[in-house]
């Protein structure tokens, strides 16, 4: 890009010394456009150093989160205090111990889901590489704790991770009820 704007300039003053513009308004005209390009410049990098501290305080923040709520998995005493009363999930009284501590363990895989999301949103992931998520998330969507884990936080999460999410879980609902209803599946 320097090397363009170099290009550009030379260009330029030599466009402007072939009309008759004298030295010090071709110099003056090039100092000019030097300090805005450096202006531009140092504006887009201030943007993206704030950008990449937010987006560093936001991956602390998850990571805290997930640490916090993979706790609750080692010390299931303290998910059945943590979920009651307004907080408990739909069908938490009807999981057995396993169950909830799976729906723990999901619940903080949705924050690490969301985390990549997020990421792959802001650097723009090749497609080949949110897929591998995808059917991750694919492969979950078959196990009802998951589900379950999903419905009840959903509105926590990044509303297109959500709309995405919808779809996938959607998807292989689908698929494997048309594995159950095909003849020798019962």
């Amino acid at each position: 890009m320097f090397i363009l704007g170099t290009l550009s300039l030379v260009g330029f003053t030599a466009y402007l010394a072939n009309a008759g513009v004298g030295w010090e308004t071709i110099l003056s005209a090039a100092a000019n456009l030097s300090l805005l390009a450096t202006v531009v410049f140092l504006a887009y990098q201030v943007s993206s150093e704030r950008n990449d501290r937010k987006y560093d305080a936001y991956e602390n923040l998850m990571s805290e989160f997930s640490q916090a709520a993979l706790y609750l998995v080692d010390h299931p005493s303290l998910a059945e205090s943590l979920y009651s009363g307004k907080n408990k999930p739909e069908h938490w009284d009807s999981y057995s111990q396993e169950e909830k501590n799976l729906y723990s363990y999901f619940d903080s895989l949705l924050g690490l889901f969301e985390r990549v999301w997020v990421a792959q949103s802001d650097m723009h992931f090749a497609e080949p590489d949110w897929e591998a998520w995808r059917s991750w998330i694919r492969n979950l969507a078959n196990n009802s704790v998951f589900v379950d884990a999903y419905h009840d936080n959903s509105s926590l999460y990044d509303s297109t991770l959500v709309k995405e999410m919808k779809q996938i879980i959607e998807q292989a609902s689908k698929v494997e009820s048309e594995k159950q209803s095909q003849p020798g599946n019962v």
